[in-house]
């Protein structure tokens, strides 16, 4: 009687499939491994709570929210900053301690929005350093020669750096520079005295509008700590010729640490 032959063809046994049979594993695999991969960043999301998801939101919120403030359409007097001309805005800086700061390049860019004639004149020049953004004002915005008395004029570009300012929780330091020419007037002893006197007196613009936009108690307390104030006099000029009016500047200083 003759055998019977087994199924699968000779070499093979039976109840065993071939190496084209078992490719469904490769494709089970790799939606498992995908599984997996879906149940991680679930489980990771869930625990993001707390000052964690606090932190994030709030910087997100800093960066949205810097552009939706509108510049001043009022001047105001000396050393009382802000105007009626600004919109409501909620507090950004209660807590600062631990919000982080806004990038420079943002602050840049919000910055050459509002004051674009000035920059293109040369009036004012944005740059980044190793410290932050630093925007640099030719002193006859601001300032009469020899004098530390805000310009009326002065008040719809302080207004707008403002503006800013108290959207952000960088911290900021304000120098005063001079060039090598001796001081003329009785007011100042020198140039040091002057190029000090500048910068504080831009500081109390920057608070004093601080409190026209509502700014309160502790509120304010902690936008004052953010700033510095600094008079250099003529020894850091910017041109070789230490007389140069180039030399004659305030610098704002906004850092990004």
């Amino acid at each position: 009687m003759a055998k019977k032959k087994k199924k699968g063809g000779e070499g093979h046994s039976e109840g065993i499939e071939t190496a084209g049979g078992l490719r469904w594993l490769i494709t089970y695999a790799d939606m498992i491994t995908l599984l997996l991969g879906v149940f991680i960043i679930l489980v990771s999301q869930s625990q993001l709570q707390g000052p964690k998801a606090a932190a994030i939101g709030e910087a997100l919120e800093l960066v949205f929210s810097i552009f939706k403030r509108e510049g001043a359409s009022k001047t105001t007097a000396p050393h009382s900053g802000g105007g009626e001309g600004f919109l409501p805005k909620r507090s950004t800086i209660e807590g600062v301690k631990a919000k982080p700061v806004v990038p420079t390049a943002i602050i840049k860019k919000k910055l050459i929005q509002s004051i674009p004639h000035n920059i293109a004149e040369g009036k004012i020049i944005t740059k980044k350093t190793k410290s932050g953004l630093l925007v640099s004002y030719h002193d006859s915005l601001f300032f009469d020669s020899g004098s530390a008395r805000l310009k009326p004029e002065a008040y719809l570009s302080l207004d707008k750096i403002a503006n800013t300012l108290e959207m952000i929780p960088n911290n900021v330091i304000i120098e005063g520079h001079t060039d090598a020419a001796p001081i003329k007037s009785g007011e100042f002893n020198s140039n040091w005295e002057l190029s000090t006197a500048r910068a504080t007196n831009i500081l109390h613009y920057f608070i004093d509008h601080a409190k026209k936009t509502g700014f309160e108690n502790e509120k304010l307390k902690k936008y004052q700590a953010r700033f510095a104030v600094a008079g250099y006099g003529q020894f850091q000029p910017i041109d070789e010729d230490t007389y140069s009016p180039q030399n004659r500047r305030i610098n704002v200083l906004i850092l990004d640490k």
